[in-house]
């Protein structure tokens, strides 16, 4: 693995923050439960983001890739019981 070539040559940084509501929709998933990128693809033109292909390595430990297939398609009814299997908590969930 290498960095990828310097783009950026100036001396006092790059100004280049977008600003992006909390009104803004999702990026996938379903209307009540989506999931919102903040450094997509697109947004950092093309030298960084997520674009659909995650790839994450947690060794040791159990096998995650139900949670990840799933979590964006559970249904609010299910979340907490979802949540819950995979031992994952979070303090601002009802």
């Amino acid at each position: 693995m290498s960095y990828p070539d310097k783009v950026y040559f100036g001396e006092a940084g790059e100004v280049s923050a977008t600003f992006r509501p909390a009104t803004t929709p999702i990026d996938t998933g379903e209307l009540d439960n989506g999931i919102h990128y903040l450094a997509t693809t697109e947004t950092t033109r093309g030298e960084f983001g997520l674009n659909g292909t995650v790839r994450l390595l947690f060794t040791p430990g159990a096998p995650r890739e139900e949670y990840f297939e799933q979590i964006a398609h559970t249904t609010k009814q299910n979340r907490a019981a979802f949540l819950n299997k995979h031992d994952s908590y979070f303090p601002d969930q009802p």
